[in-house]
This record gives structure tokens, C-alpha cells and sequence, in this order.
């Protein structure tokens, strides 16, 4: 974040008193021999002062010992971010401005009443986000925010002044690289449903493209994105959408595998029945012989018995 830093208060030593002169700029050399608060960003990561083309700061008094002071800096500081639902999230970023070395007792810090604390430079936007508001912790010195610093010796209370960036995401980027193709390998995998189930190689092989597309696009794509230890709404999304592509395929296997099962049972079913039918025929043809022999031998005995000798 680049911002021009500005810090105002009452120094009662630097009152002067010049006809037609109110109030004077002086030179970043002359901030040596002032006393300035000790400022820092307590969630600071790394910040620095630009100096190009001179440290771009300066000192402004005026006649009644009121000084204003600023300074141009880029403050990179840390923010905790809830990314369960990333990237359809909004995220609170703080920026804690407090003194290092000086107590409440000494120094404390408040936003100025009268003007807009916290602006923006019209047009200024961020790539990833939409800054919906800005707002601070206090709004007069009585809510003044005090926190306890672990790292002194004698326990004292510093004050602190907060300001609070609102952030929405954007979507637009993981639409167009995310959702959409995610979307349309989904609806592709889908077509197999329409291709005749004998044609095995070309659901095969539209199963499996989809599946590797999704698994590239899906999960190649993960160094870009957070490093986080729970599941976000992105990544319950890809699954949703592997679970649907590899379906499609278990969903092929199955029929296929159902369906052999269905033409050897056929087989064995229609085999029985032969054998049953070619049973029944031998039994039949077995039968038709034990009556053409029995009424053989009758006629033998009969005529036997018949004849004279």
C-alpha cells in the first residue's frame, strides 16, 4: 500500500511570533532537530520511506507551535484472512498505528475530528479487489484503543489507533479460469451419455480426456492459489466437479460390465434350454423305440402260439 503519512500535534517550543508569517515549510534536513513521535505499523511486515529524488518527507509549523508532518511510504502489513469461502469472500484487513517507545502515559494517538481520517485517491483500484469501505476504531479520544506490550519489562499500556480496509473479492479472474472450463469439461463429459454403448473406444476415450483435463485444471493450478489447511469453496467445487467427470466413466464401466454379465447369462440360459429341448427329444425318441419293440415282440408271440406244427 502506498500512502502519504501524515501526523499532526502541539509542540509548544516552536511557537514564534512574525509579522505576516503564520505558518512556514521547512526543509526533511530540519526534522533532526525536532522531537517526532516514534510511529510505527504494529502488523507491519516491511515498509520503507521512498527517497527518490530526496526522502520524500517535510515538516510544516505553524505560529502557535502546531506542526504537521509527512511523509510518502509503501506499508506492507500483515492481515489474517478467513479464505472458507475464497474466492466468493470478503476479507477485514487492519493497519495498528501506535508509538514504540512511548506509553499512553506519554503519547496518545487520535484521529482527527474535523477531517476525513482515512481517503482515497480517486481512480485508485486494486487488481484482485473491490475496497467496499474504511473505517477507524475510535471517533473521539475517550474509545482510544490500548494494548499491553509483552516485550518491556514493566507491563504499560500504548496507544493504538487502528484502521480497518473492508475487501471484496473479485471473481472475475477464477470465472474465467476456474468455473467456466470446470463447467463446460463437465457438460462435455455428459455427451458420452448420447454415444452408442457399443462404440467402447470413443467413450473410453472422451472419459478419460475429460478426466485428465479436469484433474489438470482442477488441481494443476493449486501453486497459484492459497496455502491453506481447510477445504475452500474452490476446492469443494473442483471436487464436485471430478466427482461428476469420473462418474461418467464408473457410470460406463457399470452398463458395460452389467451388460456382459446380462449376454453370458443369456448364453447359458439359451444352452440349458437346448440341452433341456435335446433331453426331452431323446426321451421322446427312447419312448417312440420301447413301443415299436414292445408291440414287435406281441406279434412274434402271437403268431408263435397261432401256428400248428
Amino acid at each position: 500500500m502506498d500512502c502519504y503519512f501524515r501526523q499532526k500535534w502541539f509542540d509548544s517550543r516552536l511557537r514564534f511570533n512574525l509579522t505576516g508569517l503564520d505558518e512556514f515549510s521547512m526543509n526533511w534536513l530540519f526534522l533532526e532537530r525536532v522531537w517526532k513521535p516514534d510511529t510505527f505499523f504494529m502488523n507491519g511486515k516491511k515498509s520503507y520511506l521512498h527517497r527518490i529524488t530526496v526522502p520524500n518527507k517535510f515538516l510544516r509549523i505553524r505560529s502557535d507551535g502546531f506542526l504537521t508532518y509527512s511523509m510518502r511510504l509503501t506499508i506492507k502489513a500483515s492481515c489474517k484472512m478467513h479464505l472458507r469461502k475464497f474466492p466468493l469472500d470478503s476479507q477485514n484487513c487492519p493497519l495498528m498505528i501506535g508509538s514504540y517507545g512511548y506509553s499512553a502515559a506519554d503519547v496518545i494517538y487520535e484521529w482527527p475530528d474535523s477531517l476525513e481520517p482515512v481517503g482515497l485517491e480517486p481512480g485508485v483500484s486494486l487488481a484482485q479487489y473491490d475496497l467496499v469501505n474504511i473505517t477507524t476504531d475510535t471517533e473521539n479520544a475517550r474509545d482510544q484503543l490500548r494494548v499491553r506490550r509483552a516485550d518491556r519489562r514493566i507491563a504499560e499500556d500504548f496507544s493504538v489507533i487502528r484502521v480497518n480496509f473492508h475487501l471484496k473479492r473479485m471473481t472475475g479472474y477464477f470465472m474465467l479460469q476456474v468455473y467456466v472450463p470446470c463447467t463446460l469439461i463437465v457438460s462435455c463429459s455428459w455427451v458420452s451419455f448420447w454415444i452408442d454403448p457399443d462404440a467402447v473406444p470413443a467413450r473410453v476415450s472422451l472419459g478419460v480426456t475429460t478426466v485428465l483435463s479436469m484433474t489438470t485444471m482442477g488441481f494443476g493450478g493449486r501453486a497459484q492459489m492459497p496455502k491453506v489447511s481447510y477445504r475452500m469453496a474452490l476446492d469443494w467445487f473442483v471436487i464436485l466437479c471430478f466427482s461428476f467427470v469420473f462418474a461418467v466413466m464408473v457410470e460406463y464401466a457399470a452398463i458395460n460390465f452389467i451388460d456382459t454379465i446380462t449376454e453370458d447369462l443369456k448364453k447359458i440360459i439359451s444352452e440349458r434350454k437346448k440341452q433341456a429341448q435335446k433331453e426331452k427329444a431323446i426321451q421322446r425318441a427312447l419312448m417312440v423305440a420301447e413301443d415299436e419293440t414292445g408291440h414287435l415282440l406281441s406279434v412274434n408271440v402271437f403268431y408263435f402260439f397261432s401256428c400248428p406244427e
